[in-house]
């Protein structure tokens, strides 16, 4: 994994290196113009910025890096916890936010997480469809009904289930609900929950507070962050059923009291959750609880998958290539398919959806020797 750390503290620079030794590829920078070239040149997997207590000059990094032609997962690294600072940093494009000191093992879990996110779901390389305000590609007939079902639910300001495939989009489908909804100018915030252990869920989501359990640090949970916006739950069917049962809980009652702490705070937020399994056949089997999954399927949609609207691939494909080859900094990285090269990708079965054929694409760039990409240079996993 390549890492860039953006600080304009050599000391905290220096921290760093010692944290991430061995443990990644770390490059660090000061917070001025090197930065953004080394986030474009060298693009990274992951960049943590100091915010430094939430100056302008940090989130005015935070923007440009969300702006730019690459981009990474971001992590916020900071000495606050506050909820406005960490739904103003997540606002501008932070994937996750951490208080200082943070330990190795806590920072490399959170760069693995966000990194996996970043690259199973390229949420970066669909722009905005001009036609409905949606971020999902496709011309086809499944994508149109699609699209048109997305904003009939994002009026209506309740919680949504989206179900489908692995690597279908549904990442995108709830960030389209959060942009065409009443809610779009709030916070949109993701969670994966599959990358949370469970001891460390209550904290995760609820906040924590000072003394809590030994070494706890003051912090705002999603829900806080995410007040007046949407929180996207991710992978929902893997939570345990303690879990489950305190998520219930906040639902119900739209609640949230911090670890080791009394106070009700509101939890004011508009949920999406996701699952690649049918939680309605895994709450029969005992699996999930029934009372949280009637909650939560209070609306659904279907995300299809890619073999069910084959003529987006073409699409998708030029879409994924476009971004992908800006990567490459010589002038023989590809800029088309040749048509036997697409044939080949329409007639892939395409078990991985969307997310394989990102992968797919991502392989045939390394590959191709030309401006064209050609059947040779596709390889399927």
């Amino acid at each position: 994994m390549k890492v860039l750390f953006i600080s304009d503290s050599q000391i905290e620079r220096q921290s760093l290196k010692v944290i991430l030794q061995d443990r990644c590829v770390l490059d660090c920078c000061p917070a001025d113009e090197s930065a953004m070239r080394q986030v474009n040149d060298h693009a990274p997997d992951v960049v943590v910025i100091d915010i430094g207590g939430g100056e302008d000059d940090s989130f005015g990094m935070l923007d440009k890096i969300r702006t730019g032609l690459h981009r990474p997962g971001i992590i916020a690294l900071g000495a606050v916890a506050d909820p406005d600072t960490v739904a103003q940093t997540v606002k501008r494009g932070a994937d996750a936010y951490l208080t200082k000191p943070v330990t190795a093992d806590r920072l490399q879990a959170k760069l693995s997480a966000v990194s996996r996110d970043r690259v199973l779901d390229p949420v970066s390389v669909v722009a905005e469809n001009p036609e409905d305000g949606t971020q999902l590609i496709g011309e086809s007939a499944v994508m149109r009904e699609l699209r048109r079902k997305l904003r009939k639910l994002a009026r209506v300001d309740a919680p949504v289930l989206l179900y489908g495939e692995s690597g279908t989009g549904k990442e995108l489908a709830a960030r389209s609900i959060h942009r065409l909804s009443s809610r779009r100018a709030g916070v949109y915030l993701p969670c994966n929950c599959a990358a949370i252990q469970n001891g460390l869920f209550e904290s995760e989501m609820f906040g924590v507070e000072h003394g809590a359990y030994t070494g706890s640090r003051t912090r705002a949970g999603y829900f806080e962050a995410a007040v007046g916006g949407t929180l996207f739950l991710d992978e929902v069917a893997e939570l345990s059923n303690g879990v489950q049962a305190k998520l219930l809980r906040v639902i119900e009652e739209q609640i949230v009291v911090r670890l080791g702490s009394t106070r009700r705070r509101a939890a004011d937020v508009r949920l999406v959750t996701a699952s690649n399994r049918d939680l309605k056949m895994e709450a029969d089997r005992g699996n999930f609880r029934h009372d949280l999954f009637y909650r939560l399927h209070v609306l659904s949609c279907r995300i299809p998958p890619l073999r069910e609207r084959r003529e987006d691939i073409p699409l998708l494909a030029g879409a994924f290539l476009s971004q992908l080859a800006g990567r490459i900094p010589f002038d023989s990285r590809p800029r088309r398919f040749s048509a036997a090269a697409m044939q080949k990708l329409e007639q892939h079965v395409w078990p991985g959806n969307v997310r394989e054929l990102y992968n797919v694409i991502q392989r045939a760039i390394v590959s191709a020797e030309d401006h064209m990409v050609v059947p040779e240079d596709i390889e399927f996993a």
